[in-house]
């Protein structure tokens, strides 16, 4: 397992990159500015406190932790995103268009 991902670090990147105010995240989320200033110091966070620093930011910190695991992960497949059902309408269009083609390719040889 990999133990380099440090939440606290993490999310001084995504307060820096997005150019946040820390002031109007702790007011956003009701705690003190020593609270929030600890968050960034620990390499784990429970779950509601993400969640709340979430909508504070206006940020998915899931999503992005998420992106971290190994694409063979299991997961439960029935919270499909938006991205996900299009990914799948591609890949279908794709199949039919590669099936189109080669019906194309076959019908001009014959034809040539």
């Amino acid at each position: 397992m990999n133990e380099g991902f440090h939440i606290g670090k993490y999310l001084t990147q995504i307060i820096e990159f997005k150019k946040l105010k820390r002031s109007e995240i702790t007011s956003s989320m009701g705690v003190q500015y020593s609270a929030f200033y600890g968050y960034e110091s620990r390499p784990s966070l429970q779950y509601y406190i993400l969640y709340r620093l979430c909508h504070a930011m206006k940020y998915n910190l899931f999503l992005d932790i998420a992106n971290t695991l190994p694409a063979d992960f299991e997961h439960n497949s029935k919270l499909t995103t938006a991205k996900d059902d299009l990914i799948k309408q591609l890949q279908d269009e794709n199949q039919k268009l590669k099936w189109e083609n080669d019906l194309l390719k076959e019908i001009i040889v014959k034809k040539g």
